[in-house]
């Protein structure tokens, strides 16, 4: 019996091995898609405070955030720590946060965090004026490292129909140690009104860019809920 020399195989070989690879990457590609490089999301947080002391409060958070264009649960946030105000314009914070995210349908990122806060207020007429600096420790995979904030806060009380309101604005940059740059940069403007002596209520718009992780490019709107216990 004669054979077909092996030579003469081998291209055919060759073409089932290119097409059976396309298609694995590609599989792999649809099973594991990045996340949106453009976002729209709905951010919803809580902070609770019970005092301590004249000048000490313990406090626990938390944060959930519809992303993907809003259709599903992308971010959930857990924390606690204490405030403690030695003077007017100082208050000194360290926390631990636990924070899961969704950055896409299959994708689950979990992170620790171990942060400090030192928040410097000043107070000009009816504007009050509060720069926050935070340095916190991120244990995450692939790579932890360890982040910089600055947000910049301004905020001035106003009436309207005869209630009282505050609005204000704020501009928050990061630098991360894991890029060696400033990643990151989010602006809020919004208004808030106290309630109740124990509860009071913000909403706002929120535009981040960030230059070095998906989304690169979020629009959102937010409710913070405060109260005391």
């Amino acid at each position: 019996m004669l054979r077909r020399p092996a030579r003469a195989v081998a291209p055919y070989r060759l073409a089932l091995l290119l097409i059976f690879s396309g298609c694995l990457s590609r599989a792999q590609a649809q099973s594991n898609p990045l996340p949106p490089l453009q976002d729209t999301q709905l951010w919803l947080d809580l902070e609770a405070n019970h005092s301590l002391s004249e000048k000490t409060d313990f406090f626990v958070d938390g944060g959930l955030r519809w992303g993907r264009n809003l259709s599903g649960l992308v971010y959930e946030r857990v924390a606690a720590g204490v405030s403690i105000q030695p003077r007017r314009y100082l208050r000194l914070t360290p926390r631990y946060t636990f924070i899961d995210t969704e950055p896409t349908a299959t994708q689950e990122v979990r992170e620790n965090r171990l942060g400090f806060e030192c928040t410097l207020t000043a107070f000009l007429r009816r504007w009050t004026i509060a720069d926050r600096n935070v340095i916190e420790r991120r244990f995450r995979q692939p790579q932890d490292s360890t982040r910089f904030r600055n947000r910049l806060r301004l905020e001035r009380p106003f009436k309207f129909s005869g209630s009282s309101f505050y609005g204000f604005v704020s501009d928050e940059l990061y630098y991360d140690r894991a890029y060696h740059e400033w990643n990151r940069n989010r602006f809020l403007a919004g208004g808030g009104k106290a309630l109740s002596p124990s509860l009071s209520v913000e909403v706002y718009f929120v535009r981040q860019k960030d230059y070095a992780s998906r989304p690169n490019d979020l629009n959102g709107v937010g409710l913070m809920l405060r109260t005391r216990f």
